[in-house]
């Protein structure tokens, strides 16, 4: 009895002909000194899914990419879990799920990367729309899979960093994904 007991109290102000309670007093919100921002800065967050609908397409129909691994929507590399195989279609509502998810692990581990290497949103506002396209393509961690150029990113030598990606398996496969990234390089600020 317990139980129901805590039940009906948690519902009486509910029950018919009884007052609901009293919302409490509103409170102006305090005037920000400096613009409010939210922990999670998403404003590029759009520019960055045009960005990879114009760089990997938008497929309905589950396809091989060009490693032969299944892909479908925009670049998404079919998973175990999605229970897709090559030829299988897929609905708009599947395409932005799976870009929800992906898109939302390259969006954050840019941010992170920015935060690791020192370099602010507020100064290059456009840099993680960039910086999450390579996270997109090559994978959150591929940093570690060019380390002289992640180096050169955090040391400040942006130039030097596009440099290096010119001779790269990535750059003989996809150069127009690396000259994207090495002008966003080069566009940084000087780093301080």
């Amino acid at each position: 009895m317990p139980i129901l007991d805590t039940l009906k109290s948690l519902l009486s102000p509910f029950m018919p002909g009884q007052a609901l309670p009293t919302p409490p007093p509103a409170v102006p919100p305090k005037a920000p000194d400096a613009p409010m921002k939210l922990p999670l800065d998403m404003s590029g967050f759009a520019q960055f899914q045009h960005l990879m609908e114009a760089r990997e397409g938008v497929r309905y129909v589950v396809y091989e990419d060009s490693l032969g691994k299944p892909t479908v929507g925009i670049g998404h590399l079919v998973l175990p879990r999605d229970s897709l195989k090559v030829g299988d279609k897929v609905t708009p509502q599947q395409v932005a799920a799976f870009f929800a998810l992906d898109g939302m692990a390259a969006w954050l581990a840019a941010g992170r990367q920015m935060a690791a290497a020192g370099i602010s949103t507020t100064k290059a506002p456009d840099f993680q729309v960039w910086l999450a396209s390579v996270n997109y393509q090559l994978g959150v961690v591929w940093n570690t899979k060019f380390p002289n150029t992640w180096e050169l990113i955090v040391d400040g030598k942006y130039d030097e960093a596009a440099d290096a990606l010119t001779n790269t398996a990535w750059n003989k496969e996809t150069p127009v994904r690396v000259a994207d990234f090495q002008k966003a390089l080069r566009a940084l600020p000087p780093h301080v």
